[in-house]
């Protein structure tokens, strides 16, 4: 699968121009291309279009996926000096072994977005910014492949320096509390209607639809799927979420990596 930009390079020597040519022909390689239009134009001017793209190219090379590996990774927490820099970052990650097919992964998607996907009413950010103004911005994030048990949760935040201890410790007690306590009712029910809008906004992106097009064509899915996941979602009770991210969320295995000037506060 790949995706093709009619924007003009702007090589700065000969040589940059021979490897980009080097690597299209060595690297372009899939046994279909394929081609998506959002246009308003009929069958017969779609592919038209697509031949004059395309033309008799073939691929020199046979395509092969790699699949990817779960890696049971220990938790890890590392920080890195960025001299003269105002803010840190803050950046946090748990491997999950885990794909898109799996029964629980509505579930969990749903728990993200309620720790920390729902912008400035996640807890994460609630707690982060809002309340003890640690953070200038705040959010989790989790995703799982398609096609691998590969997935992970991760989380983000942008600081002062001299706010890294207290936020790192408000992050570990706000994951503690949902796997101590879990969401509430009232939470997801509100969860249930920002995930569906934000996922009804996205499709109405052109450029969105066009890579979700392109997408399904390799997975061999329609938006079939997509009415199933929101369906999945919406009749999702508390328990499977709470159940769900107790399950595969374990803030020890949680890796912190810190990037910041923190020479100055010391």
């Amino acid at each position: 699968m790949f995706r093709l930009s009619t924007r003009k390079l702007k090589l700065s020597k000969p040589s940059h121009l021979k490897r980009s040519r080097n690597s299209t022909k060595n690297f372009m390689v899939h046994p279909t291309p394929s081609f998506r239009s959002l246009a308003t134009l009929t069958r017969k001017r779609s592919l038209r279009s697509s031949i004059s793209f395309f033309g008799n190219w073939k691929s020199p090379k046979v395509y092969q996926r790699i699949p990817q590996e779960f890696y049971d990774a220990s938790a890890v927490k590392k920080s890195f000096e960025t001299p003269d820099k105002p803010n840190a970052v803050i950046f946090a990650r748990q491997n999950i072994k885990m794909n898109d097919a799996n029964p629980d992964y509505p579930a969990l998607v749903l728990g993200n977005f309620i720790f920390g996907g729902g912008f400035l009413n996640s807890r994460l950010a609630t707690r982060l910014r809002q309340k003890e103004g640690f953070s200038y911005s705040a959010a989790s994030g989790f995703s799982a492949s398609s096609l691998d048990e590969v997935g992970s949760f991760t989380a983000q935040a942008i600081y002062a320096p001299e706010n890294g201890e207290k936020l790192e410790r408000a992050f570990y007690e706000e994951i503690n509390k949902v796997l101590t306590e879990g969401f509430t009712e009232a939470e997801l029910k509100e969860a249930k209607q920002g995930w569906l809008l934000g996922r009804q906004r996205t499709r109405g992106n052109d450029a969105s639809l066009r890579s979700s097009l392109v997408n399904y064509l390799f997975l061999n899915r329609t938006y079939a799927w997509d009415d199933e996941m929101d369906k999945k979602v919406q009749a999702l009770t508390l328990e499977q979420v709470n159940l769900a991210f107790k399950k595969y969320i374990d803030s020890e295995k949680i890796s912190i990596f810190k990037a910041g000037d923190f020479a100055k506060i010391k």
